[in-house]
């Protein structure tokens, strides 16, 4: 598979057949997302080799693309191929602290050296 800046392009296929079900599964390369409104979306992996039967199953069903980050994260929907691959492209990772517990305390930022 392709990884860039640690994104993942996957297709977002519909009613494949129960052949290519049956050999993604047994693969493991069917992901099942379940969407807000309860929706089930299934992906598998762009860049994967599969046999030749599997593979024209997969792009023949294939209704979207979809990306998501190194540990399974769902990132968002694309129509086409092109779209998807200039997000992976362009994606950046952002890195924001979260606290748990006890929130910092506000009123040491009102002070500064001087005061302390």
């Amino acid at each position: 598979m392709t990884t860039i800046n640690k994104i993942d392009i996957f297709r977002e296929v519909g009613e494949l057949s129960p052949l290519a079900t049956k050999w993604l599964e047994l693969r493991n390369q069917l992901f099942v997302i379940e969407s807000p409104d309860g929706k089930e979306h299934i992906f598998v992996e762009n860049d994967t080799p599969r046999d030749s039967e599997i593979t024209l199953d997969i792009v023949k069903n294939t209704i979207g693309y979809a990306l998501f980050d190194d540990e399974g994260e769902y990132i968002g929907s694309y129509r086409s191929l092109d779209r998807a691959i200039m997000a992976q492209l362009g994606a950046k990772i952002v890195v924001q602290a979260d606290v748990e517990g006890a929130e910092p305390d506000d009123d040491i930022l009102a002070e500064t050296p001087e005061d302390i």
